[in-house]
């Protein structure tokens, strides 16, 4: 990962946010859209990279839009450390610094690290006695921007024609040609650069999501751009990405348990991986989702052995003997003991927690009907069926 530049050189970097014509491009999208969304440090950190990397998006909407981002952090009191000195960087270089001095000045507690603390107040005061009108927060609507990207994306309806085209995208397809070639996502998304480099990684993602279609991952590479890595097709895996998902009660949306359930039931490893893992971390799942699980484990487990999909049934072990206790501890046991994968068998191994609410009353197979099942919670994309890759 590469080093952040100290913010005692800051001023060397020269004017960052000139007057050029705004870029109205693919990517300047995607980077505001996570702006707007998103308040986790590693994902905003690769945005603002991204911004003193690009001319074309340092202009002055830009600038004020990073403003508001730091002025909506600091005001939540979240601790985005590297994400303050990266906005300071930018708003630091702008031919009319002094416009951001307040924000700045609100949020200087937050901005540390290396010579954190010299550099603001060096700006603090070559600002101090300027006339320059300040930026107000909230004149970049975050909140107004969130509800648009959601109503935008609830108003998609995805083709299979669509699909298929991202499907057959050449690898050398830009930011731009996807775009153009399938229109604008529904959602983006960066990776948290700071969780992969602390296990010793560097990488830098941006994952652009189609509604009922599926994830395009691009990676950057120092010196040559942003590259296609993959595309994850799958209708319901990233339903949960969706903008509109934090208004699912106010647009009459199926709720998280639900959309988990009708994942679980669509048979696709990407989307039955997403439902178990999302499961596992809230930490209950209603008595329907946990026997139902339990059944496509029993049914499917020999078949996805020695296969990619067999880690998606792994997390459905996980959540059995985590959240489930000894009522699938039969089933998990038979996993065990019958399965050829050594993933399955792992993880199906594993000691059932004995829950305090635990009946003891163990699953039967076969109870649940996962067809019946599946008629009464249906595929929200029922015509888009592409499946290619896992995430």
């Amino acid at each position: 990962m590469r080093k952040s530049v100290a913010l005692a050189l800051v001023l060397a970097v020269g004017t960052v946010c000139a007057s050029v014509a705004r870029a109205d491009g693919a990517l300047r999208w995607s980077y505001e859209y996570v702006l707007a969304t998103s308040t986790v440090d590693g994902q905003l950190y690769q945005v603002v990279t991204g911004v003193i990397e690009d001319a074309a998006l340092r202009d002055p909407a830009m600038c004020d839009l990073l403003a508001e981002v730091m002025a909506s952090l600091s005001a939540r009191k979240i601790r985005a450390e590297k994400t303050y000195p990266a906005l300071l960087r930018v708003l630091a270089n702008v031919p009319n610094a002094a416009r951001y001095r307040d924000v700045v000045k609100t949020s200087r507690k937050f901005i540390t690290g290396p010579g954190a603390e010299k550099f603001v107040n060096r700006y603090l005061e070559n600002m101090r006695r300027s006339k320059e009108p300040q930026y107000i927060p909230g004149t970049v609507d975050l909140a107004a921007r969130r509800d648009g990207y959601a109503r935008s994306a609830l108003a998609v309806e995805p083709t299979p024609e669509q699909a298929q085209a991202l499907a057959t995208m050449p690898d050398s397809v830009s930011i731009d040609d996807l775009f153009a070639l399938a229109g604008t996502p529904a959602a983006a998304g960066t990776r948290d650069m700071l969780f992969v480099a602390s296990m010793g990684v560097d990488i830098r993602q941006l994952w652009l999501y189609y509604r009922g279609i599926g994830r395009v991952t691009f990676d950057y590479k120092s010196k040559f751009g942003w590259h296609l890595q993959e595309f994850v097709a799958d209708p319901m895996a990233f339903e949960g990405f969706m903008p509109y998902r934090d208004k699912a009660a106010e647009f009459g949306l199926p709720d998280d348990a639900t959309i988990s359930l009708i994942q679980l039931l669509s048979a696709n490893p990407a989307a039955i991986k997403v439902s178990a893992q999302d499961t596992y971390r809230r930490g209950n799942a209603p008595g329907q989702y946990m026997d139902a699980a339990a059944e496509l484990l029993l049914q499917r487990y020999a078949a996805v052995s020695n296969t990619p999909a067999a880690d998606a049934y792994g997390w459905i072990c996980n959540v059995l003997h985590d959240l489930g206790g000894q009522r699938y501890a039969r089933v998990v046991a038979t996993v065990a003991k019958r399965a050829s994968d050594d993933k399955l068998r792992k993880f199906s191994g594993i000691d059932v927690k004995r829950l305090p609410d635990d009946p003891g009353e163990s699953y039967v197979p076969g109870t649940v009907s996962l067809a019946e099942l599946a008629k009464k919670f249906p595929a929200l994309y029922p015509r888009m069926t592409l499946i290619r890759g896992l995430p």
